[in-house]
């Protein structure tokens, strides 16, 4: 049976990523994330179940029981260096919370030619004839979250920087016409976070030597 620090630890940390996106997608304006940004929050999200679960299992219990703290130190330092090779090997892009795939095209198209005036929009593609390279809107139904991405070829950090500061520039403007969508995000949240405070305030002894076991105190 699982133990309630082990519940608490593992839906607390996603319990706050879907209230961070649920209010996102309820804001009045869209927010522009980067593909990092966007990761990161992920890898907060799931940490728990990775802190509850693999972690958990595969403690080198032998090294700390040598070296101590020092394990936490190099587990956490593991688990950056992971997360930032992930991020430097994803390809660049733009997570739009807030909006959906109509509400971004013009001013993705604005933003575009405020850099290339000769840009232009070719189905879900934006074209920049002076830079010789595109941006692509991917969205896999109509209520999905957008994600601007350029191609597989290598996109100029510049450029794209330029193009992200743009994008914000221009969807900061715009108004969020379906803020409903993060209305369920939002009351999933608020039941977990109730489910684990709940578990807390029945439990606090078996939460506060689950914390002590966990850190093999």
């Amino acid at each position: 049976m699982i133990d309630s620090f082990s519940i608490a630890l593992a839906l607390g940390p996603l319990a706050i990523y879907l209230m961070v996106i649920g209010y996102l997608q309820s804001a009045r304006r869209p927010t522009v994330t980067t593909g990092a940004q966007d990761t990161i929050a992920l890898a907060i999200g799931v940490g728990g179940f990775v802190l509850a679960g693999p972690l958990v299992l595969f403690f080198p219990t032998m090294a700390y029981g040598m070296l101590g703290w020092i394990v936490w130190m190099m587990l956490a330092v593991f688990f950056l260096l992971s997360l930032l090779l992930i991020i430097l090997t994803m390809r660049p892009r733009m997570v739009i919370y807030g909006a959906t795939a109509d509400d971004v095209r013009e001013p993705l198209l604005r933003a575009a030619q405020s850099i290339d005036p000769g840009a232009r929009l070719e189905g879900q593609q934006i074209w920049f004839p002076a830079v010789g390279t595109a941006v692509r809107l991917e969205v896999f139904s109509p209520q999905d979250t957008p994600q601007i991405v350029p191609p597989l070829q290598t996109i100029s950090p510049v450029f794209w920087r330029r193009l992200v500061q743009a994008t914000r520039r221009e969807l900061g403007q715009v108004e969020n016409a379906s803020r409903f969508r993060g209305v369920g995000l939002l009351l999933l949240a608020l039941v977990i976070l109730g489910f684990v405070g709940m578990q807390i305030a029945m439990q606090p002894q078996e939460i506060v030597s689950g914390f002590r076991e966990w850190l093999r105190l």
